[in-house]
Formats: C-alpha cells, sequence, structure tokens
C-alpha cells in the first residue's frame, strides 16, 4: 500500500525493496531458498552416495584409508577450564601447553587434562563391536568418501551418551526443518527407513558451498579422474587378457558361408585362446591367412594417463606423492610428511574435534570448560626446537625441570634452580645473612688455609648436597689445571 503501482520502476534496488516489503508481511514459512523442502521430507542427496562408496578400490581406497588411519590414530584428549575435584586432572607439559594455547585463545595456563571422565570411556569404547580407533576411522572414511558421517547416539540413564554408533552415511537422507535441520531418514530401502530427530544423530560433514545440509568429500571432488583411472584399469586388463585389441585377422576366401566362419573361430578360441596355449604356433589350410595389426602408440599414451590420474587422485586427497613412491628419497618423505601434517592431517582434526565439543561434549557439561583437542601432530623441528630451548633456559625463562618435562623425562634435584648465562651451569644459592649480624665481620671472622692455591680463602656457608659435588668438580680441575701449568713450566726450565 505504501508503494505507489504508477512510479515503480525495475530497476535491482525496487526489486530488493519489494522483496523486503513482501517478507514483511508473509509467514516465515512461506520464505524459502531455492534448495528448500517441506518440513518433514526428506531432501534427497545431491549425488549418488552408493556409487561413491563403491568407488572405494585402488588409489581411492589408498588415498582415503590413509586419512583415516592417520586421524584415528592421534590421541584424542579431554581438558577442562580452570580446576576441578570431580574427575582425575593432571597439569599440561611444556609442549602441551604450547599446542593447547592455540587451540584455546592463549589461555593454556587455566587448563588441566582431564584423565579420568565417562566421556573418555565412550570414546574409547564406543560400542560392543568396535573399539575408539576404528569408531574413528570409519568416520573419517565415510567423510573421505561421501563428505558425510552419522553417529546415532544410544542415551543411556539421565541421558547421558551411553553407546555411539556409526551410521551407513550412503544411505542417510536429512530432513530439512525451516531453518535447520529437523531429522534423519536411515535405511537402504525408500519405503521401510528409520527416523532419527536431529538430536540423536551426530553429523559430521565436510564443506560444501553447492549444498546447505550436504558435506562434499574428496572422492566425490575426483570422481572423474577417479573414474578414469578405473576405465584405464579396465582396459589394461582386458588387455592382458588379449582382447583389448585386434592383434591379427583371419581372411578367409570371399564366399565363404558365415556358418563355416564361425566354426573356424570357435576351434581358434579353443586351441588358442586359453591361457598357457597363446604362443602355439597356428595351421592355417587352404587359401586363409592372417593379417597382424601393429601397436598402437594410442595404447602407450593411455597408460601414461593412468600415471596422472593417480597424481590427480592423491592431490584432491592431499597425499603427497612420496607417500605412494616406495622409491622416494627420505629426505623428500619427511618434508612431505611436514606439509602433509600441516595443510591436511590437522585441518581435519580440528574439524573433527570441534564436531564433537559441538555435538557430544555438550550432552556432559554445557558451561563450556570441557573440551577434547587432538595432540599436535606437526613434526618438531629438533634444531630450532634445541636452540629455542637453550635460549629459554640461559635466559630463565624455563627451568631445568620445565624443559626435561617437554622432553618426557623425570625431574632433578637440582632441576627448579637457574642457570648461568655465561657459564649454563646451575647457579648455587646461599642462604642470605641474619639482619642481626654484620655480614662483614662475620665473613671476615671465617679464613682457611687453601692447600691449592696456598691462600686464604673465606668459608662458605653449609653447601648442600649438589653444591658439594659441583664444588668438587671444580676444585678437581683447578688442581688438574694446577698441575698441568707446574709441568710445563718444569720442563721449559730445563729446556
Amino acid at each position: 500500500r505504501s508503494m505507489a503501482v504508477e512510479n515503480f520502476m525495475p530497476t535491482k534496488y525496487n526489486i530488493y525493496k519489494f522483496w523486503e516489503w513482501i517478507k514483511q508481511r508473509l509467514p516465515l514459512q512461506v520464505i524459502r531458498q531455492p534448495w528448500d523442502v517441506q518440513p518433514g521430507q526428506g531432501r534427497r542427496r545431491p549425488t549418488d552416495y552408493p556409487s561413491l562408496v563403491k568407488r572405494y578400490e585402488s588409489w581411492v581406497y589408498k588415498c582415503a584409508s590413509m586419512n583415516a588411519t592417520a586421524v584415528a590414530a592421534v590421541p584424542l584428549r579431554l581438558y577442562i577450564r580452570g580446576t576441578t575435584s570431580r574427575f582425575g586432572t593432571k597439569v599440561l607439559d611444556y609442549r602441551q601447553r604450547q599446542h593447547i594455547g592455540k587451540v584455546a585463545n592463549g589461555q593454556a595456563e587455566e587448563i588441566e587434562e582431564v584423565f579420568n571422565h565417562p566421556l573418555l570411556d565412550l570414546l574409547a569404547d564406543p560400542n560392543p563391536d568396535q573399539t575408539g580407533i576404528e569408531y574413528r576411522e570409519l568416520v573419517t572414511l565415510y567423510a573421505e568418501l561421501v563428505g558425510n558421517a552419522y553417529t546415532y547416539v544410544e542415551n543411556g540413564v539421565l541421558g547421558i551418551p551411553k553407546a555411539l554408533w556409526p551410521l551407513m552415511a550412503q544411505y542417510v537422507e536429512i530432513v530439512p526443518g525451516d531453518r535447520q535441520v529437523k531429522g534423519y531418514l536411515y535405511g537402504k530401502i525408500p519405503t521401510d527407513r528409520e527416523a532419527y530427530d536431529a538430536e540423536e544423530v551426530i553429523h559430521y560433514r565436510y564443506p560444501n558451498p553447492l549444498d546447505p545440509w550436504y558435506g562434499l568429500g574428496p572422492t566425490q571432488a575426483a570422481v572423474k579422474a577417479i573414474d578414469q583411472s578405473i576405465s584405464m584399469a579396465d582396459y589394461r586388463q582386458e588387455f592382458f587378457d588379449n582382447s583389448a585389441r585386434l592383434d591379427f585377422a583371419i581372411t578367409v576366401p570371399e564366399g565363404t558361408p558365415s556358418a563355416e566362419r564361425e566354426r573356424l573361430l570357435r576351434e581358434w578360441a579353443a586351441r588358442y585362446g586359453q591361457k598357457g596355449k597363446r604362443h602355439l604356433p597356428g595351421v592355417l589350410m587352404g587359401d586363409m591367412d592372417i593379417k597382424t595389426f601393429s601397436f598402437s602408440p594410442q595404447d602407450a599414451v593411455l597408460i601414461d594417463q593412468a600415471k596422472f590420474s593417480r597424481e590427480e587422485i592423491a592431490a584432491i586427497f592431499g597425499i603427497p606423492m612420496s607417500f605412494l613412491e616406495i622409491s622416494a628419497a627420505r629426505a623428500e618423505a619427511e618434508a612431505h610428511q611436514y606439509l602433509y601434517a600441516i595443510y591436511t592431517l590437522t585441518p581435519r582434526l580440528r574439524r573433527l574435534e570441534q564436531c564433537f565439543n559441538e555435538r557430544l561434549v555438550t550432552r556432559y557439561d554445557n558451561t563450556g570448560r570441557l573440551f577434547l583437542a587432538f595432540d599436535d601432530v606437526v613434526p618438531e623441528n629438533v634444531e630450532q626446537a634445541m636452540n629455542q630451548r637453550d635460549r629459554d633456559l640461559r635466559n630463565w625463562t624455563i627451568t631445568i625441570n620445565q624443559a626435561r618435562a617437554g622432553l618426557g623425562m623425570e625431574a632433578v634435584p637440582y632441576g627448579d634452580v637457574p642457570l648461568n648465562y655465561t657459564t649454563g651451569m646451575p647457579i648455587l644459592t646461599r642462604p642470605q645473612p641474619s639482619p642481626q649480624t654484620n655480614p662483614a665481620q662475620e665473613i671476615g671472622q671465617r679464613e682457611t688455609w687453601c692447600p691449592v692455591c696456598k691462600l686464604h680463602h673465606k668459608t662458605m656457608p653449609e653447601m648442600t648436597v649438589n653444591e658439594k659435588k659441583l664444588y668438587n668438580m671444580a676444585m678437581g680441575w683447578h688442581e688438574g689445571m694446577r698441575t698441568e701449568i707446574l709441568r710445563n713450566i718444569d720442563q721449559n726450565m730445563r729446556a
């Protein structure tokens, strides 16, 4: 009513304003995106997911299994912000603090690791048929194949999960709601499927800019290269079975009946077409002759094309080619392992742990204190870490025990004493004199004759066991240097 029809011009701005005016006056259910469906109905999957799972062979098997096993092998730990007395906790070591500091936005000092919790028991034994590693490997494998992984959460007493059951992702359909997922339909037969509420299923998926509900996996992205690889593998198999191309032809006189030609082909195939008989000499009669065909250069091109398809599949899955070649140099493999950990493995770990934190951890704690995190998988630069640790020790940034904890070593009694920057030795701490006494007068009264230097030395206060060890080492070195110097002087004087 507020818009004059006679003054309306079909410009982009006016169309946009008109659409905004319509949306304000229509019910929320009417305004939909092009990909939406009516609530309560399963949305059709954008791809034939069962066919993607059937491609789980050859290089797809290698690449998808490698990513899945790599993700499953990384330890998944539970952490808590602050302290608690309900569950067993322990402080983080040096490397954990560095890693968790990145995950928890620099608040690693307030975080402890939880090693005794029902959630950890569930992740270690998700269901009676699978172990924790098998479950995480299967979840990642479905994500690699179809871009989606679904887990049915079986609740126990008080709504606490007691089992995690992975569903076959190729047989799951999403039921969209108004703005979010309303539920899931699971089953191979469309007329006999089981319905789950959205809260009963954990949906883990890869990003997909083409669809708001379903994920996009590497197999779907590489489907053309995969089909080419499968076709070339079939061609090579038929080639070795001597059926891919025509090697020769038998010429017969013109006018030979078709029945006679068929009989000749059957007899030739029965005698020379079986394995072990293909190199036997043939016998021709009458006017029959054999015409051979040369090897087509296109066959060699197709064989070389198989290598390019393999490289394309590996690149889409994020697998370095050195992982697929036994002859790769060790230095090259280690460099590729570093890149694989950064660009392929770490993003998958972060995505999976955030999915668990949002859809599983909140079933135990909705305050945000508990969270799951995988260990850091990026290989440490040994030389750089050693230099950094040495600088931290000399600058008193960390103590010896903190450095040893980062290396997984036990603490030592002298490990909390800082190091001397010049000598690299622990600084010997001595008790301060009492304020009631005169330090100068007290020290001046304690002098002893040193048999090594032949001088008077002020007596030090009572030393600890470690200080005595260091003192004896220094005195032994001093005595050895004195003996060597005197021997050299005596030899020079005699000369």
